[in-house]
């Protein structure tokens, strides 16, 4: 029995570090915000498109995929997913560089099953729209036979709507509407190849006789001129023109919390000493927009870093901007970044110091006098807080071991490890606290990867309950990450 169950314990704990591992491999990243535009009596997908022909039982091509409009209010980083229905769903994936209206492809992924109409419910952040796809036969023969107007030469007809302007990303406005006949009703797929960063699609059925087809722009215009699109379907091609206006002049605008410390700041990412900073590397500011323009935004270099922006702004108002980080970080430390702008500026603090995992799926932070350190009581101590202004949200993370000898482990509060106590304390917004240690039901586990005398790294995650742990309202942690200096 004793060998079963130390064959038990070691399976237990090769799980459980191998779960570690996996978590120390994720990042953190700077969300977006934002609503999909939707019909607020029936929640359909507004200014939507279907490319692609979805047959019964024949695996979706690459041209298969939807459209759907986001109004974005945060820029960063966005998923976008639908259930799987009938084999298939759609899911994309991507970054918002501006706030307001962006169009959005989603990929189409799987095989569908069975031909008829099915509906997708599409889900961004907490909002959710729906749209219909129709799947049609295997066997049919549903192919349009079509020639577009201006065949050969250029398009007749077409009409070019939207603004398109150099370094403005495209919306469902921006399209291209054609002129053609249709000798036989059915399917088709009509596109155009990327040129100055934009391209045009469209898909969908055709009734017979004379008909007209509106292609969708997606993209981002790299320059300003005029430039000549071939579109391609049903075996023939013309051409048409788009001419991209140059950006505005510059924007007026004041940064947020001008002189002082800029309103909202938000870093985003994770920064390590002796790592070079990649895309998740960023920090949020705020500012006022009282004239639409073209806008860059730099900040002084500290510690090996620097941060920009550089974009359109299309709306005046009270808006966020999302600065890059570039450099590689030379020490660990907390430190203060200015950002100046036609005589306004602010300040943004970045730290390599962390504390950070998702809470029941929602990204959050302990940054605020992150640090470790050791007692007799309390054994080694992983502390932060959310908010400089409070002292919740908060939580300690705790291994106290009676050698007080810490180094590099897995310790778990399930299963139980021989003269070591594990606990996570957690404190929410409104003052709730949910709480697990060992010797209760709540498996947790808290990863020491590296620790020295002046440093501690590692991972954590696990299920936290009121009520002193034994309540019947419990929060998941996941992605836990840190590095704290000593205190």
């Amino acid at each position: 029995m004793r060998l079963l169950r130390s064959l038990i314990y070691s399976l237990l704990f090769s799980i459980i570090f191998l779960s570690c591992q996996k978590e120390l491999n994720y990042t953190i990243e700077n969300n977006s915000t934002g609503t999909l535009k939707a019909d607020d009596a029936t929640s359909e997908c507004l200014e939507t498109s279907v490319l692609g022909i979805y047959k019964a039982n024949t695996p979706l091509a690459e041209e298969s995929a939807i459209y759907v409009l986001v109004n974005v209010v945060t820029t960063g980083k966005y998923l976008i997913l639908s259930d799987t229905i009938n084999g298939y769903s759609f899911s994309g994936t991507g970054n918002f560089g501006n706030v307001g209206p962006n169009l959005v492809k989603l990929n189409a992924k799987g095989t569908p099953e069975q031909e008829g109409i099915n509906t997708f419910k599409i889900s961004y952040g907490e909002s959710s729209c729906f749209i219909d796809v129709e799947v049609v036969g295997a066997s049919s023969s549903t192919e349009a036979v079509y020639t577009l107007g201006g065949n050969g030469s250029t398009c007749s007809g077409a009409v070019v709507a939207g603004t398109n302007q150099q370094s403005l990303p495209f919306s469902s406005q921006n399209t291209v509407t054609l002129n053609l006949s249709v000798t036989v009703p059915g399917t088709y797929s009509i596109s155009t190849g990327s040129l100055n960063g934009v391209a045009y699609n469209a898909s969908g059925s055709f009734s017979g006789g004379e008909n007209t087809v509106t292609l969708i722009g997606t993209g981002t215009p790299v320059s300003a001129g005029t430039v000549n699109y071939t579109v391609t379907g049903g075996g023939n091609s013309c051409t048409f023109s788009v001419t991209f206006d140059p950006p505005p002049g510059p924007a007026v605008f004041t940064l947020g919390g001008a002189p002082d410390v800029c309103i909202n700041a938000r870093q985003g990412g994770i920064y390590t000493a002796g790592v070079a900073v990649n895309a998740t590397n960023t920090d949020t500011i705020n500012v006022k927009v009282t004239s639409v323009g073209s806008y860059t935004i730099n900040s002084n270099t500290k510690n090996g870093v620097t941060y920009a922006a550089s974009g359109v702004f299309t709306t005046t108002g009270v808006q966020d901007v999302v600065l890059y980080a570039q450099g590689t970080p030379v020490e660990n430390g907390n430190f203060t970044y200015t950002v100046t702008v036609d005589g306004n500026s602010c300040n943004f603090d970045v730290s390599t110091d962390y504390i950070v995992c998702k809470i029941d799926g929602v990204f959050s932070t302990f940054n605020i006098n992150a640090s470790w350190g050791v007692g007799n009581l309390t054994g080694l101590s992983i502390d932060g807080y959310n908010n400089a202004n409070n002292n919740i949200p908060s939580i300690s993370l705790r291994v106290l071991k009676s050698n007080n000898n810490y180094t590099p482990d897995t310790y778990t509060t399930v299963p139980a490890i021989p003269q070591t106590t594990v606990s996570c304390d957690y404190n929410d917004a409104a003052g709730l606290n949910y709480y697990t240690t060992t010797g209760l039901s709540n498996p947790f586990t808290i990863v020491i990867t590296k620790i020295t005398d002046k440093r501690v790294d590692g991972a954590f995650f696990g299920t936290l309950k009121d009520n002193g742990g034994i309540g019947t309202n419990q929060r998941e942690i996941t992605e836990g990450l840190f590095s704290v200096p000593r205190n």
